[in-house]
């Protein structure tokens, strides 16, 4: 009834989680593993493989490093997919995606205790390097078994099989392990089917974030691709709430490029952003600057100029 796909180049992990699935997943299932212990495949190409030799009509998408607790995560996951118009399903995503080339969650951060958070999340987390330090992060604000989002993060998801008919992971325009989650997700928005953060499974994701130089390479290729489409929301907010997610959103892809010792791109990154979209966002920043008082916001950051 469900295919697990796997990329992995640590071979000797595989006992591992095949036994954890196997002792709570519920359903009928299959393990698809692309060994990628060479380094021979991007995750696009390393997912597309998959697509291929998987058998079922669900198909559930997973890092190498994730724990199911609890029992029969499967039955609910097939119960999701009951409604036709579900094509996507994850366990974190986010319910606007503004048009400033980001991190999903930059800025929803501000609303993540209340009714209006654009961030939807039920995950485990767990550091690496320190398994000691471990936090369930739970965020429902629509106190619902599920949440329309409009991207998802990679760590797990599920999709219909049938719809690799129409959609593909781009190994065309991306390379590396970055940015095939929500390019995807972007594929099913075009397809106006509905993308959901569930809340009825339980994972725990043992990772770290890591924004490299990568990232920021498809971070570029993303919003280019998708300019045209952006932003995109579910849910209503307020002119201030927006500002103050772009806002932060900006700041944020500013510091990544700063811990990569890199020149903040203005000029290359604004070419990544629809020209109605740049315009209204620096049009909502002027009034971000008009309101700074009320906001409580700090100062915008100092660009270096572009050589």
């Amino acid at each position: 009834m469900i295919s697990i796909i796997i990329c992995t180049a640590q071979l000797k992990k595989i006992d591992e989680i095949q036994r954890n699935i196997s002792e709570t997943i519920g359903v009928k299932h299959e393990l698809i593993i692309i060994d990628n212990s060479q380094s021979q495949y991007n995750i696009f190409q390393a997912y597309n493989i998959g697509v291929k030799r998987s058998n079922f009509e669900i198909l559930c998408f997973m890092h190498d490093d994730i724990i199911y607790h609890g029992i029969n995560w499967g039955e609910a996951v097939l119960s999701h997919f009951h409604e036709k118009n579900t094509g996507m399903i994850g366990i974190g995503g986010t319910r606007f995606l503004n048009s400033i080339p980001t991190i999903w969650w930059a800025g929803g951060e501000r609303f993540s205790n209340t009714h209006d958070s654009t961030i939807c999340i039920n995950c485990i987390q767990t550091n690496r390097e320190n398994p000691n330090i471990s936090n369930y992060t739970f965020i429902n604000p629509e106190k619902a078994v599920r949440t329309k989002v409009v991207v998802l993060d990679g760590l797990w998801f599920c999709i219909r099989k049938s719809l690799f008919e129409k959609i593909r992971f781009d190994e065309i325009n991306y390379t590396g392990f970055h940015f095939y989650d929500l390019d995807i997700c972007m594929q099913i928005n075009q397809l106006k089917l509905s993308i959901y953060c569930i809340y009825d499974i339980q994972i725990e994701h043992i990772s770290s974030s890591k924004h490299d130089l990568f990232w920021i390479q498809n971070c570029e290729i993303f919003y280019r691709k998708w300019k045209s489409h952006l932003p995109i929301s579910h849910t209503e907010l307020t002119l201030d709430q927006i500002i103050k997610i772009e806002y932060d959103s900006f700041r944020n892809t500013y510091q990544i490029y700063r811990m990569q010792n890199l020149r903040f791109p203005r000029m290359k990154f604004i070419r990544n952003i629809h020209i109605t979209n740049f315009l209204t966002f620096h049009f909502k920043h002027l009034i971000f600057r008009i309101k700074r008082n009320r906001l409580n916001m700090s100062q915008s950051p100092t660009f270096e100029k572009e050589d």
